[in-house]
């Protein structure tokens, strides 16, 4: 431990008693010297401990990652001198050095480092064998990157790694100009900040990487702070920071030494559990909670407990950060009522709604496809798309599908066209399909729409024999007014021939013959001139804005874009009894009158409104009784038509179009129709 001299001027040697006495306070130094070694210990002990206890508080407390390595690097220098102290972040994944900081500065590293190309150094135990690296004298290190580092003036270099969860987040480093100029015992000190500053680390990344979880918790991110709150063992508040104050609304000069369980008691039974895991070593989950502010408002918080260890490792506290998430919680109410509506939606949709994936199978079948395919969702689900057509146009969409994914070219796949589907008994029938595409987390989602055209086919065929009725009508027609017209001349000459020729005249039986015939062929021109006209009406309640929207449906065969067409179906249900394919027949007239009337475009309109028509009212023709109707309206921005025309325009065959264009039949048909609907027209 130590020499003492003794000296004397006198020429004599020591006496025994003197060296006795001399040896005596020896052992009394020694005995002090080690008391005041023993002494100056325990207040570096006492003093690592306070660094360590306020770098606990303060890492816990800090959700900043630049905030937590400076107080890192001010605790660290204020209890082991060194001439520098830093923090390395270390990336794991892509096993980079992303961070560092030291005392003075902050830096974002442009060219990150690769430990492969610091093999050898400090750095490789640090992130490779994941141990300490004492460097207790640079100068006698011959790696080029460490001779750098002593040409700097650094003579002693220490590297502690941070650990979690297995591997390496990074390191602390002090350096100092003196050789061998840390002990063991601040090595340990520091391996203890390490220890703490791991967690500290993962809290700071989660909390980082939560405020940037997503656009719709932005606005709540940028106007919320956190509250962090720390207790010692018995429940007594010891700190309350200012995140806490806004999200309780209490003051932390009010809420320091408090017991925690009263001040929120609808807590006490649950958080009194956690607590209790928590001091027997078990971990407890990030939970959520409801708390009460001072004013009585309700708050829906995530919290997560951490606890607060001495320098022992004994548990002295608990700390709590608490997030407001009631902004969160509004959000995920109004997105399941958002789902919830668009569930709604597909429900109701009239037209099949199908998703499927890149391998073409079923991932949703809404119930309009469950009817119209007669396939329950069960059945549907993870089944292949092609086997909702016939097999041709299943080959062929796949391929379309195959081109696609592998091309990326969409201009067959994304039309959309006419296939046959297949129904679960085999039956196939006509449907529209088209198919677009939406990306999910990675995923290729595919969405097609179908409709059946069964029913729009089978009005394009009443409308093409219509067609064809109506020219064989003409011609027929055509034809028996003419011929009436000789047979009248002919009856009549007949007539006035047998009046005056006597029974007894040969030739008055000839004549008779004759007569007959002509008024058989008279009784053939008038079914002539019926042919066509009989309407085979089949009256069922329908509704009138359904019929309208597949009327609406067809116009786009038969419309220009020139023309603008508004559809205003009635506010409310209109039910009536009639025959749906003469009511569209009906409006399809209207509509190619009114697209005729529009050769350079404009405007058709098309509205079904319920009316009350008392007595009195306009729109109250002399043949309508008082009550409530159901009126169809079709107007179109054409230039009209004089009062010549208007009186004319049921007239059978009248028409102003030409005879190249028109036939004359169109509106007359109309007016019947109405008619054969006990309904009433007018223009």
């Amino acid at each position: 431990m130590g020499v003492l001299h003794g000296f004397t001027t006198q020429s004599r040697e020591f006496q025994s008693d003197e060296i006795e006495f001399l040896r005596d306070f020896a052992d009394q130094a020694a005995v002090a010297l080690e008391n005041a070694r023993l002494f100056h210990e325990a207040e570096e002990r006492a003093t690592n401990l306070e660094v360590l206890v306020e770098i606990t508080k303060t890492v816990n407390a800090a959700l900043d990652l630049n905030d937590l390595f400076r107080v890192t690097v001010e605790q660290v220098k204020r209890v082991i001198p060194c001439e520098r102290c830093s923090v390395y972040e270390v990336d794991p994944g892509q096993r980079v050095i992303s961070r560092i900081y030291l005392v003075d500065e902050v830096e974002e590293r442009a060219n990150r480092i690769s430990p492969s190309s610091l093999k050898g150094t400090e750095f490789e135990h640090v992130l490779e064998i994941k141990k300490a690296r004492n460097i207790p004298d640079t100068r006698k290190d011959p790696h080029p990157r460490i001779q750098l580092l002593a040409a700097e003036g650094l003579r002693s270099i220490v590297n502690v790694p941070i650990l979690s969860g297995g591997g390496c987040i990074g390191f602390l480093n002090i350096a100092s100009e003196k050789a061998d100029a840390f002990a063991m015992e601040q090595i340990n000190l520091l391996g203890s900040v390490a220890d703490h500053l791991a967690p500290a680390m993962k809290n700071a990344e989660l909390y980082a990487r939560a405020k940037q979880s997503g656009k719709r918790l932005d606005n709540f991110v940028r106007s919320a702070s956190d509250g962090i709150i720390t207790v010692d063992l018995e429940g007594r508040i010891t700190s309350w920071n200012p995140g806490a104050e806004a999200m309780c609304g209490c003051p932390e000069k009010g809420m320091l030494g408090q017991d925690f369980l009263r001040v929120f008691p609808q807590a006490a039974r649950e958080e009194r559990e956690r607590w209790a895991s928590m001091k027997s070593g078990k971990t407890v989950p990030p939970f959520e909670a409801v708390r009460r502010r001072k004013d009585g408002t309700r708050v829906d918080i995530s919290l997560t407990l951490s606890p607060i260890q001495n320098a022992e490792g004994r548990l002295v506290g608990i700390s709590g950060i608490q997030r407001d998430i009631t902004a969160r919680k509004g959000a995920e109410e109004a997105l399941r009522n958002s789902e919830a509506r668009n569930r709604a939606i597909l429900e109701a949709a009239p037209d099949v709604i199908i998703t499927f994936d890149e391998n073409g199978a079923i991932g949703s079948f809404n119930p309009a496809a469950e009817r119209i395919f007669d396939l329950s969702a069960p059945d549907a689900l993870g089944g292949k798309i092609g086997t909702l057509m016939d097999s041709a146009d299943a080959r062929r969409f796949a391929a379309y599908l195959r081109w696609y994914l592998q091309t990326g070219e969409n201009e067959v796949f994304s039309l959309s066209r006419e296939v046959s589907g297949r129904r679960k008994d085999g039956a196939t029938f006509p449907m529209n399909m088209t198919v677009s595409e939406v990306r999910l987390e990675g995923r290729r989602i595919f969405t097609g729409i179908i409709r059946d055209l069964t029913a729009h086919k089978a009005i394009e065929d009443r409308i093409h024999q219509a067609e064809r009725m109506e020219s064989t009508g003409i011609l027929a027609r055509g034809i028996a007014h003419d011929f009436g017209n000789l047979l009248t001349s002919i009856q009549a000459n007949l007539m006035l021939a047998l009046t005056e020729m006597k029974p007894a005249n040969p030739g008055f039986i000839h004549l008779s013959r004759l007569s007959q015939a002509a008024n058989r062929a008279a009784e053939l021109v008038t079914r002539l001139r019926a042919l066509g006209r009989d309407l085979p009406i089949q009256k069922r309640r329908v509704n009138l804005n359904m019929e309208l929207q597949t009327v609406r449906d067809l116009l786009p065969a038969i419309i220009p874009d020139s023309i603008e067409v508004e559809i205003q179906p009635c506010r409310e249900i209109c039910t009536t009894q009639a025959d749906p394919v003469f009511l569209q027949d009906m409006l399809m007239n209207l509509c190619l009158n009114a697209k005729d009337a529009m050769p350079e475009g404009g405007r058709l309109s098309i509205r079904i409104e319920r009316l009350l028509l008392e007595a009195g009212h306009p729109d109250l023709g002399r043949d309508m009784a008082p009550g409530a109707y159901d009126c169809i309206s079709v107007h179109d921005s054409g230039k009209g038509m004089t009062q010549d025309v208007r009186d004319k325009i049921f007239e059978p065959f009248f028409t102003t179009k030409g005879s190249s264009k028109g036939t004359g039949l169109g509106l007359p048909m109309v007016q019947r129709i109405v008619k054969e609907h006990n309904g009433f027209i007018s223009i």
